[in-house]
């Protein structure tokens, strides 16, 4: 087990003045240093929750500057990618029979763009249509372990993608879109 000890150490002199030994003390300090380490965890948890405080704020106030819905649409993935950190952020927009296409992105520089691409029975949406229809988020940690259709996982492989999180976008009760990074 991991522990840490403080130690202070003082010469010893006898009268003609030379050192014969050493008075010392020795502290466990590792409940003090434990406490220090989550305070510096606690520190940078607080500074990331404040940026992302910061711009869901930046991206709430653009969204009420602009009521036009394309803006409205590539502020939101300007603002996931950035907030995420990740390479690529986008809207999927459905079409009623479950075939979409990339509608807007947001892409890091050296990344190759897939606006506009389509997805004809993609049957990886369709197999989480339902989850996606209840609101429910769909992610993926690390695509390299996950159990995926082979298909789908060349498809993401492709892209570089290493993790993938899925957000339904609902609109008056029925499945409008997705807002994939």
């Amino acid at each position: 087990q991991l522990s840490w000890r403080e130690t202070s150490k003082f010469p010893l002199h006898d009268t003609a003045g030379n050192v014969v030994g050493l008075l010392g003390t020795i502290e466990d300090i590792t409940e003090r240093k434990i406490a220090e380490d989550l305070l510096k965890q606690s520190e940078a948890t607080f500074r990331k929750l404040a940026k992302q405080g910061e711009l869901l704020n930046q991206l709430s106030a653009q969204i009420r500057q602009s009521l036009d819905l394309a803006s409205i649409q590539q502020i939101t993935v300007n603002q996931v990618r950035e907030l995420f950190a990740v390479d690529r952020a986008l809207i999927y927009r459905f079409d009623p029979d479950w075939n979409g296409q990339v509608a807007v992105e947001s892409v890091a520089e050296g990344c190759t763009s897939i606006l506009g691409t389509t997805g004809t029975n993609n049957p990886f949406h369709q197999q989480h249509a339902e989850q996606y229809q209840q609101g429910q988020i769909y992610a993926i940690a690390d695509l390299a372990a996950a159990e995926l259709d082979p298909q789908q996982k060349d498809y993401l492989q492709g892209l570089r993608v290493q993790a993938n999180l899925v957000v339904p976008i609902i609109v008056k009760d029925t499945l409008w879109g997705l807002l994939i990074s």
